[in-house]
């Protein structure tokens, strides 16, 4: 009788553990629980810190990851956390990265240029670059200048060692926040933090 009992409670161990490898398997991003994932900005750009509240919802809802937001003052400071893995997210125009890597002559050029030069510059900042959520700096009737192109998501490579399903969990957000739903969010920036708007609009959108 003992032994049957014990081998019961093998068997209903042995289907739970089952049943967790495939919860894993099928949630690979759960994976980042426990560690943290930086996401820098550049205070006083609408587009940045609407982003950068954005990532951070949306990686804290979908995979507990504790995430915090980094205020960065320049480029120079940005690049360079990036590079040093203190930050581990940026979201950034082609036609800025090729402007501080002195790529590129004619500004115009810039983004068509990006493509050619990525993975060097990925080799140079120690970072992939991943989607395109969608818009341009053109999103909220910016004024004229030349063509940034559209914004990248970047990932430190050394946050990708530690949450290597990030980039497939990002993807999810490419295309989704084109022009005419971050003009949305840039109109509403003025009226308060862009934490509710964002939070509504990744529900909405089912990201959440």
């Amino acid at each position: 009788m003992r032994s049957a009992f014990h081998m019961a409670r093998l068997v209903v161990f042995a289907v739970l553990f089952s049943l967790l490898l495939v919860w894993v398997a099928e949630s690979p991003s759960r994976a980042c629980v426990g560690r943290t994932i930086y996401i820098g900005y550049y205070e006083g750009e609408p587009e940045q810190e609407i982003m950068a509240t954005l990532l951070t919802i949306f990686v804290d809802e979908r995979t507990g990851t504790s995430v915090k937001r980094v205020a960065l003052k320049d480029r120079k400071q940005g690049f360079n956390f990036l590079k040093r893995n203190k930050v581990s997210i940026l979201v950034e125009y082609p036609g800025r990265i090729l402007e501080h890597f002195g790529k590129g002559e004619n500004p115009s050029l810039k983004a068509a240029e990006f493509d050619a030069l990525r993975s060097e510059i990925g080799a140079e900042l120690k970072a992939v670059f991943l989607v395109e959520p969608g818009f341009d700096n053109r999103a909220g009737g910016a004024p004229g200048g030349p063509y940034l192109g559209k914004a990248r998501i970047i990932l430190s490579k050394k946050a990708l060692s530690v949450f290597p399903a990030m980039p497939r969990l990002l993807k999810k957000l490419s295309g989704r926040v084109d022009n005419g739903a971050m003009s949305l969010f840039i109109k509403s920036f003025n009226d308060g933090p862009p934490d509710r708007g964002t939070r509504m609009f990744l529900k909405k959108s089912k990201l959440i």
